[in-house]
């Protein structure tokens, strides 16, 4: 990929990557290929396979690689903040977090770019679908204020962008996220944190990026949303409704019942641990 000048009146965009060479090389091309040209890049590779010459021409020149043998989701990510905390990036730097198999529209960069121009916006969650649409999220038409509903419902990693400075300075729970101890919610999880720290954030429908969606999502994952409600619902009492209606749904229809009510309460000691 050839590198174009950047203009340095636009805040700069640092996209995280984790990618496993052995099952998505072809998605992870593709989702090179989709990035804008002027875009910073960190991939980690997990596994054994390493980056071949035609991956390489396809990257941005200010790449970093780095390499791990194995690593959950969040550590691999966090890894990669602990590299770009090593640049010295400036305050109005964004990053985003854009899957191995996902792609962005051509409509995403530039309006990263307009977004951020705003140095008081800190957290901006877009949209995700897939190509054809079919089986497609339901995501809100129109722009407006992040709510912890919304970052609860919709706050996928891949559609998540913030202020470098945010993500180094929260970083992902270790816990969470694929081959940890809890399989999901990593992401939903630090958009929360993200807009705890900073009160406001934006939802942005035009910020789109395509990708696979499950419309029957694993099970384990609606056991950790009801965790993530109860470890913010302090700080966002506007969760407590929603969590009361999941620990009923939970309680009497769920299908592990005894690690869903474990958990739940786990997230509401958690908060004055």
């Amino acid at each position: 990929m050839t590198n174009h000048p950047t203009d340095p009146t636009l805040p700069e965009i640092v996209a995280i990557s984790t990618v496993d060479l052995e099952e998505r090389r072809d998605a992870f091309a593709a989702m090179l290929r989709s990035l804008p040209p002027e875009i910073r890049l960190v991939v980690v590779v997990r596994g054994v396979i390493e980056v071949d010459a035609e991956l390489r021409d396809m990257m941005p020149e200010r790449v970093s690689i780095i390499r791990v043998s194995s690593a959950s989701l969040s550590a691999a990510r966090n890894l990669a903040l602990e590299e770009v905390a090593t640049w010295g990036l400036g305050d109005s730097a964004v990053i985003a977090f854009p899957d191995d198999d996902c792609t962005w529209s051509e409509n995403t960069g530039p309006a990263l770019h307009r977004l951020f121009s705003d140095p008081h916006l800190n957290l901006v969650i877009g949209r995700y679908r897939p190509r054809d649409e079919e089986f497609a999220p339901h995501f809100p038409s129109q722009p407006g204020e992040l709510t912890p509903r919304v970052v609860l419902t919709r706050g996928a990693s891949i559609v998540i962008f913030t202020r470098a400075h945010t993500a180094l300075s929260l970083q992902f729970d270790e816990e969470m996220g694929v081959g940890a101890r809890y399989p999901s919610g990593e992401d939903s999880n630090f958009a929360l944190r993200a807009l705890a720290l900073h009160g406001s954030g934006r939802y942005e429908p035009e910020v789109i990026c395509f990708h696979r969606y499950e419309h029957e999502p694993d099970p384990s994952r609606k056991i950790i949303a009801g965790f993530i409600m109860a470890r913010h619902s302090r700080r966002f009492p506007s969760l407590l409704l929603p969590l009361a209606q999941w620990c009923l749904r939970w309680t009497f229809r769920g299908p592990d019942r005894a690690r869903a009510i474990k958990l739940t309460a786990k997230g509401f000691l958690s908060q004055w641990s």
